[in-house]
């Protein structure tokens, strides 16, 4: 995937107000939460860009606080887009979970990372559904499950602090799928990794002039990544568990953009069992490619 933060910051802002208005249909209080911190950065951002245009100058250094508000946003607007295609009573569940927590990246421990690692699986779903598949969300497993009209997958997504912890994160998905292809003979299984958290918990920004540009830098860095990790999926023996996805986003600025997101991914096995991208979910580049 190529980006989630095409929008304009009125766009953003008009979003997150659509949000707003259904968490409170629901009956979700959610005043004061970093998910309206975010939006109250991204319309001063937004004005200061103004005046800034007005004086005929740019604002050269945006604050970290700021570009994190427009990538919270950024994945408001991109959930948004595709919320009406979700059973209802699991999609309030998971609302209600994704307005906790910081909302500074670097400020997110293991006892507050529900929120990021919920708003993860709306993303991945969105994507998938807004790609025209079948998709489901998952309350508490499988995250998701995309249903073909002659196979079924199971996603359990995972969000990863540290390099260190890759291979047990991944180890954890393939336990929980395992468990679930068991009692499910006519699925398969498929194990989600998002990354951003080792790249950006410090409180690194992606600053570049072109969208080539970003996705240069994200392609070489998940090249790295996998590199390093490629031993952490081949141990996997169950051949039911057939492909690993990788995804990277984070805070950018890019012109008016405001965050970008890159995915990539492998099958697991020598076959070609996984074949839910064979339609356009935008080409995705396997890791063997990157590895080339």
């Amino acid at each position: 995937m190529k980006g989630i933060g095409t929008s304009t910051y009125q766009d953003l802002l008009k979003s997150f107000e659509k949000l707003d208005l259904l968490l409170s249909e629901l009956g979700i209080a959610s005043k004061s939460t970093r998910l309206h911190k975010a939006a109250s950065l991204v319309g001063k951002l937004d004005m200061e860009v103004k005046l800034a245009k007005k004086g005929g100058h740019k604002i050269e250094n945006v604050p970290e606080k700021y570009l994190h508000g427009l990538w919270i946003l950024s994945e408001i607007n991109h959930i948004m887009k595709s919320v009406d295609g979700f059973d209802k009573e699991i999609l309030t569940t998971k609302l209600k979970k994704i307005i906790k927590g910081p909302l500074i990246l670097k400020d997110e421990t293991p006892t507050s990372n529900e929120a990021r690692n919920t708003m993860f699986e709306l993303v991945l779903a969105s994507d998938l559904l807004r790609n025209g598949y079948q998709t489901y969300l998952g309350e508490p497993n499988p995250d998701i499950k995309v249903v073909l009209p002659k196979k079924t997958y199971l996603f359990e997504c995972k969000r990863v602090f540290s390099e260190k912890k890759v291979e047990r994160k991944i180890g954890e998905a393939k336990k929980q799928l395992e468990k679930q292809l068991a009692t499910d003979k006519n699925s398969y299984g498929v194990i989600a990794i998002s990354i951003p958290r080792i790249y950006i918990g410090k409180g690194e920004k992606l600053v570049a002039c072109s969208w080539k540009e970003a996705m240069h830098f994200l392609n070489k860095t998940m090249h790295k990544f996998v590199e390093r990790h490629k031993r952490s999926w081949k141990g996997i023996s169950n051949k039911r568990i057939v492909a690993v996805i990788f995804h990277l986003s984070c805070p950018a600025l890019i012109e008016r953009v405001s965050a970008v997101t890159y995915y990539t991914r492998t099958n697991v096995h020598d076959d070609d069992t996984f074949d839910i991208f064979t339609k356009d979910f935008d080409k995705l580049p396997k890791v063997e490619q990157l590895l080339k």
